[in-house]
């Protein structure tokens, strides 16, 4: 029994692709510029919406594989005029409220600094003032952020139904990675704070995706220190394979720190006949004969791949139970809508 794990070298892969190329890739910048809102709760005149010209064509990529532009126009043209109406009605609505903000900030500054000049001084002002200023940012920022929120939850899920009709799209995330500690490579964390959550299936595979960010927090008091050990995107993919062992894959640490690694481990290590695969990586497994048809070239040339797409430099994987669990570390948040000052015109 073959258990050459091609799913995600031929089916899971292309979609780890797209979301992996950044800027590159087409959908994702879409992902990054659209910014829709409902425009009926801001009462606009549906005929200045029509008669809005936002001077924009959609034209795929050069040699894109599966193209783009027949679902744009389908699914999201229809919504553009609106949505662009709906940006620059809430910029005139943060603009009223900076202006507003800055008065009472202004008072607030001053208050504060008479009191001082008049020796009445007491750190609370201090405390106070800084209280007030910080909640009349967040007061001027709030339809902004309101509004990006709207853009995921409204947009987004038209974006990824390109991949299928049963791919959701969620900003919030409906378990926590903590659930997922017998794959064993998850760090050592106490807090966690999760995004942008994707559910699918591609070509028989499920796809389970998000953003997540994990940290380790130690200490009371004075000596409180918060340390994040995790910042990057989480992928699950549901096999069609059951796996009777435990196999993983991390990051070649060097001589030294695999053989202390490894002696904390009840998983004995798997030398594979990749040289290149293994100057990246090192793979630890309770089934010798398993782990090798599970790490097939399909799939140490697909990791390779993801890793470069990526940038991670951290990436890790485990093979268990019919699941597999991959960790992603990247500093680009791939599906964060960008400023609002952006027009939805998609024209770079």
């Amino acid at each position: 029994m073959q258990v050459c794990v091609d799913h995600l070298g031929e089916r899971a892969m292309n979609v780890l692709r797209i979301l992996g190329m950044g800027k590159k890739d087409e959908v994702t910048r879409l992902m990054t510029r659209f910014h829709p809102f409902d425009a009926e709760t801001l009462n606009l005149d549906p005929k200045e919406v029509e008669k809005m010209d936002v001077g924009f064509v959609y034209v795929d990529p050069p040699h894109i594989e599966k193209p783009f532009k027949p679902h744009y126009e389908k699914h999201i043209l229809p919504f553009v005029k609106k949505y662009e109406a709906t940006r620059r009605h809430v910029l005139k609505e943060m603009d009223r409220r900076k202006e507003i903000a800055k008065k009472y900030g202004a008072a607030t500054i001053l208050a504060v600094t008479a009191l001082v000049i008049f020796g009445i001084f007491e750190i609370d002002f201090i405390i106070i003032a800084l209280i007030v200023c910080g909640a009349l940012y967040g007061w001027w920022q709030a339809p902004s952020i309101g509004y990006q929120y709207m853009v995921k939850k409204e947009i987004f899920p038209k974006i990824f139904s390109f991949f299928g009709d049963d791919f959701i799209f969620n900003p919030d995330v409906p378990f926590k990675v903590s659930s997922l500690r017998d794959f064993g490579i998850l760090p050592d964390f106490n807090e966690e704070e999760n995004e942008d959550y994707i559910e699918g299936y591609y070509k028989g595979v499920g796809i389970k995706l998000f953003e997540s960010k994990l940290k380790k927090e130690s200490g009371s008091g004075s000596d409180k220190d918060t340390k994040t050990v995790f910042d990057g995107v989480v992928v699950l993919l549901d096999m069609d394979k059951r796996f009777y062992s435990k196999t993983i894959v991390r990051r070649d640490a060097g001589k030294i720190l695999n053989a202390l690694r490894n002696s904390f481990s009840d998983l004995d290590r798997v030398n594979l006949v990749d040289p290149k695969f293994e100057e990246e990586f090192e793979v630890y497994s309770s089934d010798q004969v398993e782990a090798r048809y599970i790490v097939c070239p399909i799939f140490m040339e697909s990791l390779l791949e993801l890793d470069k797409i990526f940038e991670s430099g951290k990436m890790k994987c485990s093979f268990y139970d019919n699941q597999m669990l991959l960790m992603i570390e990247t500093k680009i948040d791939r599906f964060e809508v960008s400023s609002i000052k952006y027009p939805a015109t998609f024209e770079e």
